[in-house]
């Protein structure tokens, strides 16, 4: 449970990070780089990972690493694509806000308010619309995936 509990506190800061990360990109350009941003929004995913493991590191003989046991990986599977899925409506809202001068706070309260972002297409140059539950989905996915592949490896020689 400490364990868990680590790892949903650090995966909520990484959260909590990647929106003034988010802003910061979207400020100077009119367009963001997909890489760019899946990179911010695998911020509170990293989290979740790095929580499990600092409280090992605070007490190994409590909390085990590498989470080898599907069944032990399971809820840190499930924090991880939630919170995926939250940094990625953040990241989104935060986006919004920026590009079309909104209020943060209010595209996050009522997501009936968030446009639908575009981006350019590698191919063609056409505008691809991708809705924020596009990229929910998406980071939930990759969220529990990504958080069970990361603390299931060793990290270190420890």
């Amino acid at each position: 449970m400490r364990q868990l509990s680590f790892a949903a506190l650090v995966g909520l800061v990484g959260g909590l990070l990647a929106v003034p990360v988010v802003a910061w990109l979207a400020s100077g350009e009119s367009s963001v780089s997909g890489p760019a941003l899946s990179g911010v929004a695998m911020l509170p995913i990293f989290g979740v990972a790095a929580g499990t493991y600092l409280a090992h590191r605070s007490a190994p003989a409590a909390c085990p690493w590498p989470v080898e046991s599907l069944a032990a990986r399971v809820p840190f599977m499930v924090l991880g694509a939630v919170l995926g899925a939250l940094g990625a409506y953040l990241g989104y809202a935060q986006m919004a806000a920026v590009w079309y001068d909104l209020q943060f706070m209010t595209l996050v309260m009522d997501p009936s308010q968030l446009p639908v972002l575009g981006q350019e297409s590698r191919y063609g140059g056409r505008s691809v619309e991708q809705p924020v539950w596009a990229y929910m989905i998406g980071y939930t996915l990759v969220g529990g995936w990504v958080t069970g592949e990361a603390i299931k490896a060793r990290w270190t020689s420890d």
